[in-house]
Formats: C-alpha cells, sequence, structure tokens
C-alpha cells in the first residue's frame, strides 16, 4: 500500500513537468499586424515578415511552434471588370484547376471578411508530400485580397491561426 501512495505522487509530477496534460503551448495573446493599409491580429508565435515580390504577396507568417504551418497574405489590383489576371471571384468557385492539378477540394464556402463576402476553398493534395491549404479571396476597395493557410504533413493544422486572422482582417485603405 505504501508503494502505491508513492507511485502515484510521482506519476502525477512526471505526467505534470511532461506537458501530457496541458494543450496550450503559451499566453492566449495575439500579436497585431497594422501596416500597408491592412489591419489583423495573429498568433504570438509565428514570425511575419514583410515580401516585395512580383505575385503580391506581402505578408508571410510561420509558427515558431511548427515550421509546417504558415500564413501568406496578398493583394493585388483588380482591373476595370473587377479582375486580376482575368480571373473574377466568381471564376475562383470553379475548382476544376484545382482537380486537374491533382488536389482535393474539401470544402467551398462563402464567409465573411470585414463586412465584405468572401471565397473560402479548403483543398489539400495527397500524395506526397500531403500538403493541405485553406485559401480565402475577397475583393475590396479595387484590390482582390488573398489569405493562404499551409499545413504541411497529414493531421497539421493550426485553427487558431485562422480563427485570429480571419476574425479580425481588416482593409484600412
Amino acid at each position: 500500500m505504501n508503494k502505491i501512495v508513492l507511485i502515484v505522487p510521482v506519476l502525477i509530477f512526471i505526467i505534470a513537468i511532461s506537458g501530457c496534460t496541458y494543450e496550450d503551448r503559451g499566453p492566449g495573446v495575439n500579436n497585431i499586424y497594422n501596416k500597408s493599409g491592412i489591419y489583423f491580429e495573429y498568433p504570438h508565435e509565428y514570425t511575419i515578415k514583410e515580401v516585395n515580390s512580383t505575385n503580391g504577396v506581402f505578408v508571410e507568417g510561420v509558427s515558431a511552434w511548427d515550421y509546417n504551418c504558415t500564413f501568406k497574405i496578398s493583394k493585388e489590383s483588380l482591373d476595370s471588370a473587377g479582375k486580376v489576371n482575368g480571373v473574377s471571384i466568381k471564376d475562383l468557385k470553379n475548382t476544376a484547376n484545382l482537380t486537374k492539378a491533382n488536389y482535393t477540394v474539401e470544402e467551398v464556402q462563402n464567409i465573411t471578411i470585414n463586412g465584405t463576402q468572401a471565397l473560402d476553398i479548403i483543398y489539400a493534395h495527397y500524395s506526397v508530400p500531403y500538403v493541405k491549404y485553406e485559401s480565402i479571396y475577397f475583393d475590396k476597395n479595387g484590390k482582390r485580397y488573398n489569405i493562404l493557410f499551409e499545413y504541411n504533413g497529414v493531421g497539421v493544422t493550426d485553427t487558431r491561426a485562422v480563427v485570429a486572422i480571419t476574425g479580425t482582417f481588416k482593409v484600412l485603405e
């Protein structure tokens, strides 16, 4: 009986210090990005860098806890027909091109970002390497915005980043 009394507290101590019962890896405080005409909050463990490139990507974030979780935010100017490179939001809803490129489309839905209708497409590449994407498109003030979440590896996701960014994203220009 004395051995059981001694073993139970030791097991509880080992579990407690190993982190097996503690899911949150850090405080629930979000960082703020407020530049380039946009505002959003993102989980504190992500590092952000700004990128100048020809395809319009201008903010990238990588999780310090899991480098397989990233996001990219881009904006591109709309032409007079409300398109980018000849493609409208309605055209993006046709996912045939994703299927032709060996992606499996898991979900297509309309959501609201900053009071604007947005298209949310979740798709994955199921061969090696496994990659899952969530791509959110919306047009506002003459620009097309794309928020792209990328997860490399089976079972890798970070819904905290999706909720934080999409729930706080605002176009300021």
